[in-house]
């Protein structure tokens, strides 16, 4: 009895603080997200992108238009009364770049306080899940993929944007739940083959971590994100207009005093400049976005993402104006865009009540032509 009861003493204390390690283990969010070593060789040329979105490096801005409510104020409120604890990506590439094969690899994970939350959470995603036809000038399709069995509940989507001076983009988003995890990849590549190959490998490798990070076996080095803005970056301020460019008084808003424009999100460019007045010289208010890409496709993808499609707008010819300008006319508001080269712009400008003449959209389109021009970024 004795040698018995010694005999199980021992394999207490073998087996006992083994079993509470698994169940007792603090999991750091930080080192789910799968980093750049465990993306194979597709990753090697991309580049981890910088925290602009305060998400771990942010949910991808691409993916934006087919979720009814990507992670802003609303998801987040919805996510936390679901469990939500805290989330962490990593971003590595930049999906619109206009590369050949993968050009973005994206993964983050979600933590709630109860595997249910996380069932929910995954149902909210899939819920959200919209199919537009068109983002701006660029046409968009979604389609539902089968992928295997990954965690306790799954969803993919691969989703096409294709336009007429961008190079044809392709991203296979997959989420899944794993206990109290729920977790997403996704991969962008210029063929639809190369992000269905890649993206349900790299769900599998990240399942296998959380997997092992509950397990209290995952041994991770914190990725240091890179702050945005990227140092190096051109300076955009000498393309500002300027008071004396606009007819009649001109001022910045204070508090309490809304854009009438506000640019949402962008595709993490290098450098970025805005400027908005109110009252404007002759109109209302005016908002200038001036932005700097890593690659002139990144800058055309912008750029007819913003632009309209169809509905109220009427083309104005600014056919002399040269730069890839553009604009559009809505009565008493217009907008004017640039795409030339890796420089992107858009100004946006409004008079309620009061139509704005094609002449004064022309002219100010040329002043900022004229801008671009002197800072030898025009073509």
């Amino acid at each position: 009895m004795k040698r018995a009861l010694v005999v199980l003493a021992v394999l207490a204390v073998v087996f006992v603080p083994a079993a509470s390690a698994r169940s007792g283990v603090r999991v750091k969010i930080w080192s789910l997200p799968l980093p750049k070593s465990a993306l194979g060789p597709a990753a090697k040329s991309l580049r981890l992108q910088p925290d602009s979105y305060g998400y771990g490096t942010g949910h991808e801005f691409l993916l934006s238009p087919i979720y009814l409510d990507y992670l802003n104020a609303d998801s987040r409120a919805i996510l936390g009364m679901d469990g939500r604890i805290r989330g962490h990506a990593l971003d590595y590439g930049l999906g619109a770049s206009g590369g050949a094969g993968v050009t973005e690899i994206w993964t983050g994970v979600d933590e709630y306080k109860t595997s249910a939350g996380a069932r929910k959470g995954l149902g909210y995603w899939k819920g959200a899940v919209l199919r537009p036809t068109r983002w701006g000038q660029i046409s968009v399709a979604v389609r539902k993929e089968k992928v295997a069995a990954v965690g306790s509940g799954r969803f993919a989507n691969l989703v096409r944007y294709t336009a007429a001076n961008i190079a044809p983009l392709f991203g296979l988003d997959e989420q899944f739940t794993e206990g109290r995890y729920e977790a997403e990849v996704t991969v962008w590549a210029s063929t639809a083959l190369a992000a269905k190959r890649l993206a349900p490998m790299l769900a599998e490798k990240l399942d296998a971590r959380i997997k092992q990070a509950v397990a209290g076996t995952l041994h991770a080095k914190r990725v240091t994100v890179p702050k945005w803005p990227a140092p190096g970056r051109p300076e955009l301020a000498s393309l500002a207009l300027q008071p004396t460019d606009l007819n009649g008084p001109v001022a910045e808003p204070g508090p309490g005093n809304p854009s009438y424009y506000i640019m949402d999100y962008d595709p993490a460019p290098l450098s970025n400049y805005e400027l908005y007045m109110s009252p404007a010289g002759q109109f209302g208010s005016l908002r200038q976005g001036i932005s700097w890409y890593p690659t002139a496709n990144l800058a055309r993808f912008d750029t007819d993402h913003w632009a309209p499609n169809s509905g109220p707008a009427q083309a104005v010819d600014l056919s002399g104006v040269g730069d890839g300008a553009r604009a559009y006319d809505y009565g008493d508001h217009a907008e004017i865009y640039f795409s030339d080269g890796r420089l992107e712009e858009s100004v946006g400008f409004a008079s309620p009540g009061i139509a704005i003449p094609t002449s004064e959209v022309q002219q100010l389109a040329q002043t900022l032509a004229n801008y671009i021009n002197a800072a030898g970024l025009g073509s």
